[in-house]
Formats: C-alpha cells, sequence, structure tokens
C-alpha cells in the first residue's frame, strides 16, 4: 500500500466587506479554499477572517491580513489561497498592491478557488490578474451604485432613509467621540503672537483616541484614514443627530476626554506633576447635544498657566 503524500501548509484569507450577522460568506469561502487546497496538495492551517472590511483597504486597515502577514514571517508558509480575487481586493490599484506584497516581499504564491495562480512572473499572466481586477472593481462599482439607487427609491416612497451603514455619531457614545475630534482638530486660539499654534494632524488626533482607549464604530483602534474620514464627511452628518443633553452628559463622564490644553501640557511634564487644581482649570466641561459648530465648552484659560 502506497505512503499517502504529506500535505503542503497553506493560509486561507476570506474577507465581507458589509458588516451583516447571519450571513453564511464565512463558511462558504473558507469551505471553497478548503477544497481548493487539497486539490492542489495543501493544507489550510490557519484562517484569517476581516469581517466589515471594504475590499478598498490596504492592509494596514485589516487586522486579520496584517496577522497573516506576521504569521508568514514567524511560520514560513508561502501558500495562500482565497475564494477569489475580489476577496482580496474590490479596487484594481489596492490589488495589485497586495498581490506585490505576498508575492515579492513575502514569496508567497496566492491561488483562487479554482486553483488560478493570482500573479504569475510572465507578461501574459500579469495581465490576466490586473483584467480580473479590473472585473472586481466594476462589479463593486455596479453593485454600489444599485444599491443606492434602490435606497434612494424606497426613500422616496417611505419618507425615510434605509439601510446603509449608519454615519458616525448615531449613538451618544459616537457623537461624544465624534465632537471630541472636532476639538482637537480645531486650531487652537493664537494668546501669544511669538509663538505660533497649530491643529493636530490626523496622526496625532489617531494617536490620542486610541491612547485614552476610545474605539471606532467597529469596536477597532483609530487609524489615520479613520479620522479624515470623520473630519471631511462624518461631521456634516452629525447634524442630522438627535441626542438629549442627558445622554451626553452621560457619555462624557465615563469617557472624561482630556482637552487639547491638557495634552499640550502632558508633553512638557508627566500627569504625576501636575497640579490637580491646574489640571482640572484647563479640562472641557461637555459637549452640548447641539449641532450648532460651537457645541465644545472652552473653559477660559488666564495666560499666566502659560499654556
Amino acid at each position: 500500500m502506497g505512503r499517502r503524500k504529506q500535505l503542503q501548509p497553506a493560509f486561507a484569507y476570506g474577507r465581507q466587506s458589509n458588516a451583516v450577522e447571519g450571513s453564511d460568506s464565512q463558511r462558504r469561502q473558507f469551505e471553497a479554499t478548503k477544497a481548493a487546497a487539497e486539490r492542489m496538495g495543501f493544507e489550510i492551517i490557519d484562517e484569517f477572517w476581516d469581517f466589515g472590511i471594504s475590499g478598498t483597504k490596504g492592509a494596514s486597515d485589516r487586522p486579520e491580513l496584517s496577522r497573516m502577514y506576521a504569521a508568514i514571517e514567524e511560520q514560513g508558509v508561502k501558500t495562500i489561497f482565497c475564494e477569489s480575487i475580489s476577496r482580496l481586493a474590490r479596487d484594481t490599484f489596492c490589488g495589485l498592491v497586495l498581490i506585490s506584497q505576498l508575492t515579492k516581499d513575502y514569496e508567497c504564491k496566492v491561488y483562487d478557488a479554482s486553483c488560478t495562480d493570482l500573479y504569475s512572473s510572465n507578461e501574459n499572466g500579469r495581465f490576466i490578474t490586473q483584467v480580473l481586477l479590473c472585473v472586481a472593481e466594476l462589479e463593486k462599482c455596479q453593485l454600489v451604485a444599485r444599491m443606492a439607487k434602490g435606497r434612494a427609491a424606497k426613500k422616496a416612497r417611505t419618507g425615510r432613509k434605509v439601510e446603509g451603514r449608519k454615519a458616525f455619531g448615531a449613538t451618544a457614545e459616537e457623537y461624544v467621540i465624534l465632537k471630541y475630534i472636532e476639538h482637537l482638530r480645531r486650531k487652537p486660539r493664537q494668546t501669544d503672537k511669538k509663538i505660533k499654534t497649530k491643529r493636530l494632524t490626523y496622526q496625532q488626533v489617531c494617536d490620542q483616541l486610541n491612547e485614552q482607549g476610545f474605539k471606532t464604530q467597529l469596536g477597532r483602534e483609530w487609524t489615520v484614514p479613520n479620522i479624515a474620514r470623520i473630519s471631511t464627511q462624518e461631521l456634516e452628518a452629525s447634524n442630522e443627530f438627535n441626542h438629549s443633553q442627558k445622554d451626553v452628559d452621560e457619555v462624557f463622564a465615563e469617557l472624561k476626554p482630556i482637552s487639547r490644553k491638557q495634552i499640550d501640557l502632558l508633553i512638557e511634564k508627566p500627569r504625576a506633576e501636575i497640579d490637580d487644581k491646574l489640571w482640572d482649570s484647563i479640562g472641557l466641561e461637555n459637549f452640548n447635544a447641539s449641532s450648532e459648530p460651537s457645541n465644545i465648552v472652552h473653559p477660559d484659560v488666564t495666560t499666566s498657566t502659560g499654556l
């Protein structure tokens, strides 16, 4: 009786963009990748599933893909399976970058459920890969357009906004974080003409939110693209929210976000060396549950504090 051929180790990667509970997408994708791997003599030893992640996001915005990169280095696995190239990316440029990272930086082979090599060193293979990515991007654009058209039609019939991802700020906690981002992004009042004041960068705002333990809508740490989207799009949508002042006050008291002046003071000295009276005098008092641009209460601080 012949000895059974030993299966080579491989990883499976899957992704679902819409965070819909109860979907069988994860099961379907990994069943397809497992079957493809077995046909080619591989065994899936670990699965990486990015849930609620758009196909236009890079590796830095995909926790599980980043974890897979780390596992490739640690375990030396050089073969990756995904159901289709659209599970890897729905954007042509993004897909080419991810495939380049996997095949060149990590020296991996990437296959889909039909056992097709998604990257080849010859010009014909690269052409096919680019065409597949273009098709995946086209499908995404057509799907988004159909969904938007359907939502618009239903809204016209019912007079209410339907489906779609809720804008950040729909809950009282998100609303407080949203207004806190607005506070951090504002340019500080210049009290000394000799010292130029600057607004915090997206990266600095991102670092502050993560240090204070604030999470995104999906419960993840903040990234620069998150802050950029919030600053340019979500703040305008905040006019639609109708939170009670009581709810906002309760969330504010629980989160206790520190003010821009407190952040500036922490750059000079640790919190333990800062007088409590001074610390409290430069803190945020609250956020008003109002859509007015001036809904952040800034405590008055005398110039004697040096801040």
